[in-house]
């Protein structure tokens, strides 16, 4: 290669997908189509002697670059590959590229190299990023898709005249534990937004979009940075690295990242990437669980054996309306949260004797765990304080607010967490004889501390948790996540909750309090905060896991929903396909409320038995859990 010459590779044009060219003198690649054009480089941000320092494929000097044909998951095609450097302090930068046959994406991934003599810490890898204006997909205004961190996190869409969704001020310490990516900055300027694992970026008006996100995610939390601002439009894609120590001599690669163009309007946009995503972590998608009852939203943490008694001699008089096969008992039944094997005396039998009785009556026994948070007083807490994540001065991370105690996350880096994993699992699946876990607040297995293996990152970490879980439980128990980070959990998790807790009442409330502090908040527990959720993370469902759209509450008396509220919920839970789990007192139910749960049984009940006509045996791993 002569000095100056610009070297460029160009896959050849493809009516299904855009123009990638790549210019390897300049470290940029460019994607056009019909009218749209992005153009931007790869990068990487660590900490070198405590001082910062980022690294381009801009700026580095080319060493060598290749290309070669491949045949992987997302079938035949070709990938780049681009070596950078060495530059300041030792470091490189590896750019991969892929392209497939009978894909419209391109996947992206960077590798760092640390060929000095001194370690460094990498705090995030960035396959791509825009610079201002390097992004154009027509001349009207923008809006991006933005999903949340974790269950119970925000999914929408904001105007590039609105700002990103943060907690109030007063709020922050209680939830932005649970609900905010920690490593993930809220932005204050109007049209600047921070969305996890995936975003899109549309202009409605000119019928054009772009899909931004992350395939692979068992290593790394990925985010999207969008900014909407007219003449200053952008897009990068960063990987999560948690400060993580890179040797010398050693290399640390990003998770895959994904961009695709994507014609407006179009019925589902995020179809491509949720299947490609699916395929890249070996998603499990099971039979669809049996309609359930749940004791939560009735009982709460009162509940008590001879209220699940009760609720269980009624279902079995309900068969020809509503044929509930899933017995599932919520928290309340512990002695303190934490001692999950510790009943309290509202349970004179042990859990094992109470799902034997499920079982007798022909359904499936169902039980609620927080494997991974717990109150700092309870008996697990006192005996094990080594197994609590702490900060790097050695005091305990706050897991948030939570039911009247800041919640503590284990970490499950330590080895003697795992085997604490196995233990209650294995106990409450092949002692106690439970086929449906929901697995609640895992969020605090990835809460930032000084980990036992400092060498995993946050989503590692939790993953780890997740994978123990799955070992211990077994392929055939369905195991639901709740208030989880998504990524980490594809390929591990049957099923999702994948909005915020509902309630009885429309509009969030805290301790029977209705507040403007608490109005206008995405993520409190509500019935429209749920739904919203429900219907922006849609694309999910039989793709990922089974979604889980939040509990029907349909009764009559001890709740502020209306009539209009009722058949609001019940509408977009039947629409959406995924898993229906009443949640009332089932014999104070009149017929006629009995009824609005009924008319959604055949739909159930259809969903349960119908696989989807299209090509997704490479989805599955065969497994299908009993329920």
């Amino acid at each position: 290669m002569e000095p100056g010459e610009i070297r460029r590779y160009t896959w050849a044009k493809n009516l299904m997908k855009p123009d990638f060219a790549y210019e390897y003198e300049r470290g940029r690649l460019r994607l056009e189509a019909a009218g749209a054009l992005l153009e931007g480089f790869a990068s990487a941000t660590c900490g070198v002697d405590g001082h910062p320092l980022a690294v381009t494929t801009a700026d580095l000097p080319l060493a060598t670059w290749s290309t070669e044909a491949i045949e992987d998951v997302h079938g035949h095609g070709a990938r780049l590959r681009a070596h950078y450097g060495p530059g300041p302090a030792g470091l490189g930068l590896t750019l991969l590229a892929e392209t497939h046959d009978d894909h419209p994406f391109f996947l992206l991934r960077v590798i760092l190299s640390n060929h000095g003599s001194h370690p460094v810490n990498v705090e995030r890898l960035t396959p791509f990023q825009s610079g201002p204006g390097n992004l154009h997909l027509g001349s009207g205004p923008l809006v991006f898709l933005k999903n949340g961190w974790q269950s119970w996190s925000y999914a929408g869409l904001r105007r590039a005249d609105q700002r990103d969704v943060r907690p109030h001020p007063l709020l922050r310490p209680f939830a932005a534990p649970m609900l905010y990516n920690a490593a993930t900055p809220i932005s204050r300027k109007p049209g600047h937004f921070w969305g996890e694992l995936v975003g899109m970026l549309a202009d409605v008006e000119a019928g054009r979009a772009l899909v931004a996100g992350f395939v692979s995610t068992a290593d790394q939390f990925g985010v999207v940075e969008a900014s909407c601002a007219p003449g200053r439009t952008a897009v990068a894609l960063h990987a999560q690295c948690d400060g993580v120590r890179l040797a010398p001599g050693a290399e640390l690669a990003s998770e895959w990242a994904y961009l695709q163009f994507v014609p407006l309007p179009a019925f589902d946009p995020l179809a491509d990437y949720a299947e490609t995503t699916a395929r890249q972590m070996q998603a499990r998608v099971p039979s669809q669980p049996p309609l359930g009852w749940s004791s939560w939203y009735y009982f709460y943490q009162k509940i008590t054996e001879a209220d699940v008694l009760s609720n269980l001699a009624a279902i079995q008089t309900f068969d020809d309306t509503l044929p509930i096969g899933l017995v599932q008992l919520d928290q309340g039944y512990e002695l303190a949260w934490g001692d999950w094997l510790d009943r309290k005396p509202e349970f004179p039998h042990d859990l094992g004797w109470l799902a034997e009785q499920v079982r007798a009556a022909g359904r499936v026994p169902g039980l609620w765990l927080s494997p991974l948070l717990v109150w700092e007083g309870c008996h697990l807490a006192r005996e094990h304080p080594h197994w609590i994540l702490r900060d790097r001065h050695g005091r305990p991370v706050s897991g948030g607010f939570v039911w009247k105690f800041i919640g503590r996350g284990l970490d499950p880096t330590h080895p003697e967490v795992q085997d604490y994993l196995r233990e209650l699992i294995g106990t409450a699946v092949h002692r106690w004889g439970y086929r449906y876990l929901k697995l609640d607040f895992l969020y605090a297995g990835a809460l930032p501390g000084a980990r036992h293996d400092p060498t995993r990152t946050r989503a590692q970490a939790l993953r780890i948790a997740l994978a123990t879980i799955r070992e211990a439980a077994g392929d055939d128990v369905f195991l639901l996540g709740c208030g989880c980070p998504l990524g980490p959990a594809i390929g591990l998790l049957d099923g999702m909750r994948i909005g915020p807790d509902t309630g009885p009442h429309w509009n969030p409330r805290l301790f029977g309090l209705q507040l403007g502090l608490f109005r206008s908040d995405p993520s409190i527990p509500a019935l429209r905060n749920s739904l919203r959720n429900t219907l922006n993370r849609s694309w999910m469902h039989r793709r990922w896991w089974i979604n889980d759209p939040e509990n029907l509450m349909v009764r009559d008396r001890d709740t502020a929903l209306t009539l209009d509220e009722v058949q609001a919920q019940a509408t977009v839970i039947g629409l959406s396909g995924g898993q229906l789990v009443i949640s009332d007192d089932l014999p104070r139910l009149t017929p006629e409320h009995q009824g609005v749960a009924a008319v959604l049984t055949p739909l159930s009940l259809y969903f349960a038995h119908f696989q989807l006509n299209r090509e997704q045996s490479h989805l599955t791993d065969g497994h299908a859990p009993a329920v």
